[in-house]
C-alpha cells in the first residue's frame, strides 16, 4: 500500500499507514457504536457514511450480524 500510495504522490511508511488504518477503523467503531443498530442516531464524523459504505460490509465490523449467525 506504501509503494502504491507513493506513485501517487503520498509518501508514508508503511507503519504510519497501519497506524493511520487502525485509528479510522476504531473511530469507525466508535461511532457506529453511537449510531445504534438502527441508525436512528446519525453520526456527526464527517466521514461516516463514506467509511460505513467500506467497512458497513464486513461482519467484524457489523456486530448484529454476528450475533444472529452466532444464534442462528
Amino acid at each position: 500500500m506504501a509503494v502504491e500510495m507513493a506513485t501517487r504522490g503520498f509518501v508514508f511508511s508503511a507503519n504510519e499507514i497501519k497506524v493511520k488504518m487502525h485509528n479510522l477503523t476504531n473511530k469507525y467503531r466508535d461511532e457506529k457504536k453511537i449510531v445504534g443498530p438502527s441508525g436512528g442516531t446519525p453520526s456527526a464524523w464527517e466521514y461516516y457514511n463514506k467509511v460505513h459504505q467500506i467497512f458497513g460490509v464486513y461482519k467484524s465490523f457489523n456486530l448484529e450480524a454476528i450475533v444472529v449467525e452466532c444464534t442462528g
